[in-house]
C-alpha cells in the first residue's frame, strides 16, 4: 500500500491499534474519527519489541518527537490530538467520515493519471534508496523484513 501508484486515503473509524495503525500510516492522506477511537503502538506494553521493518514505516511517517511517544512510550492518540501531532491529515466526525475521505480522494484522484510517476516520487521517498532519514526506506524495510533480526 505505502508504494501504491495512486493516491489512498485511510479512513480511521475506531482504534487502530498495531498493525491496524501500520496500514493507516502506510497511506498517504489520514483522517480519523474526531470524537472516538484511538490510534496507538502499544508493542511496548504487550511486552514486545516493534520488528526494524515496522518502526522504519513509523520513522519514515511521523515526526522524530511523536515517534518516540509513540513507539516507545505507547501513547494513544486521539483523533484531535493525533492530528496536531502530524499521525493524521485531518478529523471528522462518524457522520461525516466516509465523506470526507471520499471527497479527499475525487480531490487527490487527478494525481493518479501519472501512475508511472506516482510511484516512482513513492520509492524515492519510501523504497530502497529513500530520500528519507533512514539508509533504506520503509517500504524497503517492510519487502525484505526476512532480512532483520525480530
Amino acid at each position: 500500500m505505502i508504494t501504491l501508484s495512486v493516491p489512498t486515503i485511510a479512513a480511521v473509524n475506531g482504534h487502530a491499534f498495531g498493525a491496524g495503525f501500520m496500514f493507516a500510516l502506510c497511506h498517504d492522506y489520514r483522517i480519523m474519527r474526531q470524537d472516538r477511537g484511538y490510534i496507538c503502538a502499544n508493542e511496548i506494553q504487550l511486552g514486545m519489541i516493534i520488528p526494524a521493518a515496522e518502526l522504519s514505516l513509523f520513522r519514515h511517517k511521523l515526526p522524530a518527537h511523536v515517534f518516540y511517544e509513540t513507539v516507545q512510550l505507547a501513547r494513544r492518540w486521539g483523533g484531535p490530538d493525533a492530528r496536531e501531532a502530524g499521525v493524521v491529515n485531518d478529523v471528522a466526525s462518524m457522520d461525516e467520515l466516509l465523506q470526507k475521505a471520499v471527497a479527499k480522494a475525487e480531490e487527490l484522484a487527478p494525481l493518479a493519471e501519472n501512475r508511472k510517476q506516482f510511484s516512482i516520487q513513492k520509492e524515492n521517498i519510501f523504497g530502497e534508496n529513500s530520500i528519507l532519514n533512514d539508509t533504506n526506506g520503509a517500504a524497503y524495510h517492510l519487502r525484505t523484513k526476512a532480512r532483520y533480526p525480530k
